[in-house]
């Protein structure tokens, strides 16, 4: 498979603009056909790209699908990360995917 650094900056683009064109499609298709509420997978909902995830939400995922022996440091140190690359992502100028302007650090 080809790296996308070695495509030309229109095929850059283009495939940029048609995998968030699919992101949206499946999101969309998901929050309207499948019931979150009485599922695992509500928890899961918090991790969908459009805003930051606190600690207490990736503790509570943990918990929820029942993973065991997670180091809450860790975890807590992972979650940080994310949200470094998920701000760092919003802020750049080529973000195609929705992003929450309400974010906090």
């Amino acid at each position: 498979m080809r790296n996308i650094k070695f495509l030309r900056p229109s095929e850059q683009d283009q495939l940029k603009k048609e995998a968030s064109d699919v992101y949206r499609r499946t999101l969309k298709y998901i929050r309207i056909y499948y019931d979150f509420e009485d599922s695992i997978f509500k928890i899961c909902s918090k991790f969908d790209l459009t805003s930051a995830v606190s600690y207490e939400d990736a503790l509570e995922a943990v918990e929820s699908l029942g993973l065991k022996n997670v180091e809450e440091d860790k975890l807590y140190d992972e979650t940080r990360k994310l949200n470094q690359v998920f701000f760092h992502f919003v802020q750049s100028s080529d973000s195609t995917l929705p992003a929450n302007a309400n974010c906090q650090k």
